[in-house]
């Protein structure tokens, strides 16, 4: 899920005081796009972005609370209603449930009303 993100930048942010990313000046107000895509494929941050290492997450962040209290791995979703999704590759804004919703309609007016 780390390198599979729904999109490849995330939701707009604004700088809420001057601050410097990276050497450059951001001042208060300035809308950010973080890429996310890039960011999750950057070996300075993870050892071996690219490779399948699961255990990676039993070490360095095995007390992390994934039901909404921390947040450093919100691109992998969280909360306490996250819902299982389809987990094929592709890029959107939205990703649909594992298992789709169904619909069971009832009827509330008596049967001879129905035609």
């Amino acid at each position: 899920m780390r390198l599979y993100l729904a999109a490849p930048l995330s939701v707009p942010r604004e700088a809420m005081e001057d601050c410097t990313i990276a050497g450059f000046h951001v001042p208060a107000g300035t809308r950010l796009m973080i890429n996310l895509w890039k960011l999750q494929r950057d070996p300075s941050i993870w050892h071996k972005p690219l490779d399948f290492m699961p255990e990676r997450f039993l070490s360095d962040h095995v007390n992390i609370d994934v039901r909404g209290e921390n947040f450093e791995l919100i691109p992998f979703g969280c909360g306490r209603r996250i819902c299982p999704v389809d987990m094929s590759e592709s890029i959107g804004i939205t990703i649909p449930k594992a298992t789709p919703l169904e619909v069971t309609l009832t009827p509330k007016l008596p049967s001879m009303l129905h035609r």
